[in-house]
């Protein structure tokens, strides 16, 4: 629900030109069709599954783009889990690792 109320209190302002949501949650479907039809601002959907795996009633909200978010994606924009700035090396906690969930080729469970 705070994303929902966040968008629409976001949109309702007219903070940006384009919200991009990232979910496949279709409980957002009629915060979505208010920002696109009662408030004419443009939307953008940003989908972590495949593309048939997508919530068709996402979807049918009508948003100005829709885009999968790949594995490759993500990992594109990870640090690394150790670097070096100018206060000295940070490291990553062993936890939040790349390979935390397992092996890199190892597919995401609700794949």
């Amino acid at each position: 629900m705070a994303l929902a109320s966040l968008l629409l209190i976001d949109a309702m302002k007219g903070d940006s030109d384009v919200y991009a949501v990232c979910t496949n949650d279709s409980d957002l479907t009629m915060p979505l069709r208010l920002v696109r039809g009662e408030l004419a601002r443009d939307v953008g959907l940003l989908s972590p599954m495949q593309p048939k795996r997508a919530s068709n009633e996402l979807k049918q909200t009508e948003p100005i783009w829709h885009r999968q978010i790949t594995h490759e994606d993500l990992g594109a924009c990870q640090l690394p889990d150790e670097f070096r700035d100018h206060s000295g090396v940070v490291r990553r906690p062993a936890e939040w690792s790349r390979n935390s969930e397992g092996p890199a080729e190892a597919e995401p469970s609700n794949q």
